[in-house]
């Protein structure tokens, strides 16, 4: 009579497509890993802002979890709670996901109710739990499933009565079926009724601390940790929150050499385990709670002093989190380490920095699965220094191959090979060559080029081409070596442009280089613009464009093609293997009459990008754009480049970012599928934030509205009999098959031959049970309650269905129920309310 549909196992996939652009996908490379749980030995997720990796072999390897939500902020995402060995929930944004397979696969639930922001989930054991949503009129919402998170029901609760102001900040955690704890910040409020009643609790602590985490402990205690921005503080309860009592072994004061320092903690059997000062360094304090006695302290040496979780998996095997970064922020850093000694001894097997007040990034590799990118940047007290990270699993995990030195320049990467180039104690060059992934270095020391005209006083001035070949570049002239900086040619510019200043260089190869610029500066108003070819290092130069007269000229080069962008909204398209040129349409997305070089970057023949605080692509050579947003825009830093599979990968200081095709999947479905003539009835289907949903009612009624996500319809059904609703997902990369969901419309007063008049149901509305009188039927009777989200929440067949009396459903939620009484071949539904 009533179903979902909702598959067993429900899986997102990215398919590849010619178009890059299609679906836009955002993927972030480089965000701060904030938490990590595990199933078991072997299956686990580690998470953070809008990231989910996977492992399935204990941390050896890991990969990506693809959930299709879009949040262009600073918000921590992801809300996730691991159920039991097989099964967990996670708040993603605005949609709900399960998995069953330990975390190896996920599929959405839809939730009846617009435009929520899910902000925690919390589980009692493998069946009942409750997860927390803030709407778009600042409205808290609480729900509750007694399945395992395959359906819910809205809560009726008095939160936003005494709450006095809702941030994004709320969190809650229930340590049985009536008592749970809400706090934003450092108010809590505590109900022991379930749910539907809330009242605000003295914080142990003060009004400042943050409360961050409360867990049951097996002996029935509570443990729960604050923050006041600075230290931690830790507080045990043994009346389940009613009375606290701070635990000094764990909590700062100014005699201790062992202290908690961060408030996140994991508990195995009797101990628990929270990151703190260890006796002059950071380190795992394990803290025996039975007996209350530090029972032993381990030094990790990290990178960054703020940890932020702990996972146990079992007495040798432990992970540690650390991410640096600015409140929940996407990531400054990132660190995690795994112990398989009980904490001896730590293995780093993430790690990766972004910090730095003038901090620059740079990714080269375009290979499809290893990344390489360098970070130099620093504080104003210590300076800046240069990092090299490397990716080997497509950008999942990050390890770091050139640690902190004081200056540095990545100039190049191909599969292995990974080059950069430093200054010597004597100002010398030194090129620092790597052919195993930059697992082990080999270096070269060469004289930088005695005859320019330029000091060398900056590393980003040199480019590499293959292995051998150097080039540094600076306006107004060049030098090529071939022979890794023993030897070095002058470029020497043609004579029309040779001494106007303001010649540049684009080298190819070293049969292939091209200079450009104007000869003209008297009026600094009209220029002369140039654009020669040389195939013999400079030797001679062939003269490819002339336009005089221009206000201003540049060139931007792609593989095969380049735009020259001389002002006033005058473009040219020069083919570089027919060395022929032509005017173009280019329609600036900015209303700018002129490209900055540096803003365009033409990827492939098909593919030009112009980055700005967003970025706009083009397929067309410039004349229309599609703007898409991304997390990494920076107008500054921002680097785009494209690899083999022809997906555009974004970096600046803020991080890394990688745009893919994404086709979307069939959506999850539900709604209440048996209703009445004439009723209006709402069907709902989960967020996805890269495609539409588009609806099809194929009879028996009319839709109404629907929201601007299309979450949801609202039908009016106007004829009985049985009706199919259909909805897909469908964006500019593809559309998904149809979901359908076959709705039976009843009369109002009767289905069959059971009559209105055989049947009394009081009270109507109810509190606590249901009493149904049956008159002139004999038999069995199938007696039903459904919510109108079609959960089945009472089920029992009558050998005697005369009289009947329904008890004990005060748990339920309050609203509308639809009860279902089948007898024979006859059948009677009928609308009842839960106060």
């Amino acid at each position: 009579m009533f179903k979902k549909n909702i598959p067993s196992i429900f899986f997102f996939f990215l398919f590849l497509v010619a178009n890059a652009q299609c679906g836009d996908y955002s993927r972030l490379l480089t965000t701060g890993l904030s938490k990590i749980q595990f199933f078991d030995d072997l299956h686990g997720i580690a998470y953070g802002y809008n990231t989910l990796i996977k492992t399935a072999d204990g941390g050896d390897s890991w990969e990506f979890i693809d959930l299709p939500i879009v949040p262009m902020n600073s918000s921590e995402l992801l809300k996730v709670e691991v159920i039991d060995e097989d099964n967990a929930v996670i708040a993603a944004y605005k949609t709900l996901f399960k998995t069953d397979d330990k975390g190896q696969s996920w599929y959405p639930i839809p939730l009846e109710i617009q435009s929520l922001e899910l902000t925690s989930v919390s589980f009692i054991n493998n069946q009942t739990g409750f997860i927390l949503g803030k709407s778009n009129d600042e409205e808290i919402h609480l729900f509750t499933t007694s399945d395992g998170a395959n359906t819910w029901s809205e809560l009726t609760t008095d939160i936003n009565n005494i709450s006095e102001s809702i941030i994004s900040l709320i969190d809650m955690k229930f340590v049985n079926e009536s008592i749970g704890f809400i706090w934003i910040g450092g108010t809590i409020y505590k109900t022991i009724d379930g749910g539907y009643n809330w009242q605000q609790i003295e914080n142990p602590n003060s009004p400042s601390s943050i409360l961050k985490k409360i867990e049951l402990l097996e002996n029935g205690q509570l443990l729960a940790s604050f923050h006041n921005g600075q230290l931690s503080y830790f507080y045990m309860s043994s009346d389940l929150g009613v009375s606290w009592e701070i635990m000094p072994e764990l909590s700062y004061d100014m005699n201790d050499e062992i202290y908690a320092t961060s408030s996140y903690f994991d508990v195995f059997e009797n101990k628990i385990l929270v990151i703190g000062q260890t006796t002059g360094s950071k380190g795992l304090i394990v803290y025996d709670f039975e007996n209350g006695v530090i029972e032993n302290t381990f030094n990790i040496q990290a990178f960054f002093s703020e940890f932020n979780d702990v996972c146990v998996i079992n007495e040798n095997t432990i992970y540690i989190v650390n991410k640096y970064g600015l409140g929940s922020d996407m990531t400054l850093g990132r660190e995690i380490y795994k112990t398989i000694d009980g904490g001896n001894n730590w293995e780093r097997f993430d790690a990766l920095s972004l910090m730095g007040d003038s901090t620059q990034t740079k990714l080269l590799s375009k290979s499809n699965d290893k990344y390489v990118f360098f970070n130099y940047g620093g504080s104003l007290a210590s300076g800046p220094k240069f990092s090299i990270y490397t990716s080997d699993n497509n950008g999942v995990t990050w390890k770091e191959k050139v640690s902190q030195i004081e200056s540095g320049n990545l100039l190049n990467v191909m599969q292995n090979y990974i080059c950069y180039i430093t200054f010597s104690e004597t100002f010398e060059g030194i090129l620092h060559e790597s052919f195993d992934f930059g697992d082990t270095w080999a270096e070269t020391t060469f004289a930088f080029p005695t005859f320019s005209n330029t000091p060398i006083n900056s590393l980003s001035q040199f480019e590499q081409l293959g292995q051998n070949t150097l080039i540094r570049k600076m306006s107004g002239e060049g030098t090529i070596s071939s022979d890794k900086g023993e030897t070095w040619t002058y470029i020497n510019l043609p004579d029309a442009i040779e001494d106007s200043g303001l010649a540049n260089i684009e080298v190819k190869s070293l049969d292939e280089i091209y200079v450009w610029g104007v000869n003209d500066l008297g009026d600094m108003i009209n220029f002369d613009f140039y654009l020669y070819k040389s195939v013999d290092l400079g030797q001679t130069w062939v003269q490819i464009v002339d336009l005089p007269n221009v206000g201003v000229g540049n060139a931007i080069f792609g593989d095969e093609e380049a735009l020259i962008s001389v002002g006033n909204n005058i473009y040219y398209k020069l083919d570089l293997s027919s060395n022929s040129y032509s005017q173009i349409t280019f329609i600036h997305p900015m209303n700018e009459t002129y490209v900055i070089p540096e803003n365009l970057l033409i990827l492939s023949d098909d593919i030009w990008v112009l980055l700005t605080n967003s970025i706009y692509i083009s397929n067309d050579d410039g004349q229309t754009w599609n703007q898409k947003n991304c997390s990494v825009c920076d107008p500054q830093t921002l680097k785009a480049i494209i690899n083999s599979e022809g997906k555009i990968i974004l970096s600046s200081k803020k991080g890394i970012e990688r745009l893919e095709p994404y086709v979307p999947s069939i959506p999850v479905l539900i709604g209440n599928t048996t209703v009445y003539l004439d009723s209006e009835e709402n069907y709902y289907v989960a967020y996805d934030g890269y495609a539409d949903a588009e609806w099809e009612l194929v009879s028996g009624g009319n839709i109404g509205n629907t929201n601007t996500e299309a979450q949801y319809i609202t039908v009016n059904w106007t004829e009985p009999g049985d009706h199919d609703i259909k909805v897909k997902h469908i964006n500019d990369c593809g559309e998904s098959d149809y979901a359908i969901l076959t709705v039976t419309v009843l009369n109002e007063l009767s289905i069959d031959d059971l009559s209105k008049s055989d049947v009394i149901v009081s009270p109507n509305p109810f509190s606590d049970e249901v009493n149904i009188t049956l008159e002139n039927l004999d038999g069995k009777s199938e007696v039903k309650i459904v919510s109108l989200a079609g959960q089945v929440v009472f089920e029992k067949v009558y050998d005697d269905s005369s009289e009947i009396i329904i008890k004990n459903l005060n748990k339920l939620s309050s609203g509308v129920y639809l009860l279902i009484i089948e007898n024979d071949d006859s059948s009677y539904v009928k609308k009842i309310v839960k106060r």
